[in-house]
């Protein structure tokens, strides 16, 4: 009788622990439990308790200034001049986001010869350049005026070959022109940037005018080259057009 009281109380006793086991267990939370088996692989942070050090009005995203987007897309520019083709999509999200942040940026020549010089040395057809390459060139072809014929004619500036033809394009007397731009000079190595321009005479030199995505450049994407197909007045409006295609 006596064994079976203490068989009894083994049992209870036994079961009482159990329990007091599993209440403390369960007690714990997730964050503070250890881990069931011995490691030295170091516990991922909970993100959820992660909490700001400092007052949340001292928090911000990333205020970009014009000079490290251009290193963004400098550095992009070279990483596609050395063959990672996956830089394509990169540098046209960050030309977008170049122009709506800071449209007139790339503004000063050296920037502008920088930048353009980079996109000269990526594969051919892979780079829109013609938000540098435009202004830049109109820029060093107005500081040839001095030197450069009032009538029809063409320069090279950098190796980039214009041909300038006359054009009316407003009332006054001031004159116009149409500027054929190509690089490199020597047309009979195949194009890496070829373009037309509308330039509008001021009495401070020639002004480029604003321009429609429309007016394409080449090569890009499916285009591989341009030609102009005339040049005058084609509607009859006392003014000069020209086509191209």
């Amino acid at each position: 009788m006596r064994s079976r009281h203490w068989m009894l109380f083994s049992v209870v006793s036994g079961l009482m622990m159990l329990l007091t086991v599993m209440l403390v267990l369960t007690s714990a939370t997730i964050t503070d439990a250890q881990p069931a088996f011995a490691t030295n692989t170091p516990r991922p942070p909970d993100p959820l308790g992660a909490r700001a050090q400092l007052p949340f009005e001292q928090y911000a995203l990333r205020l970009w200034t014009p000079v490290a987007m251009l290193d963004v897309l400098h550095s992009q520019l070279s990483r596609l001049a050395n063959g990672e083709l996956e830089q394509i999509d990169a540098i046209r999200l960050t030309q977008y986001e170049l122009s709506q942040r800071f449209p007139d940026e790339p503004r000063t020549l050296s920037a502008q010869q920088r930048i353009l010089e980079a996109m000269l040395r990526t594969p051919r057809g892979t780079v829109d350049m013609r938000a540098v390459a435009r202004p830049y060139l109109v820029t060093r072809f107005n500081q040839q005026l001095d030197v450069f014929p009032a009538e029809a004619g063409s320069l090279m500036i950098d190796d980039f070959l214009i041909q300038v033809t006359p054009l009316k394009i407003n009332p006054d007397d001031l004159p116009d022109a149409l500027l054929y731009l190509r690089y490199p000079s020597n047309i009979d190595v195949p194009a890496r940037y070829e373009d037309f321009i509308v330039v509008q005479g001021t009495s401070n030199g020639y002004a480029m005018l604003p321009l429609p995505d429309s007016m394409i450049a080449a090569p890009l994407n499916t285009v591989e080259n341009l030609v102009l197909v005339r040049t005058g007045d084609l509607n009859n409006d006392g003014l000069d057009e020209f086509a191209y295609r």
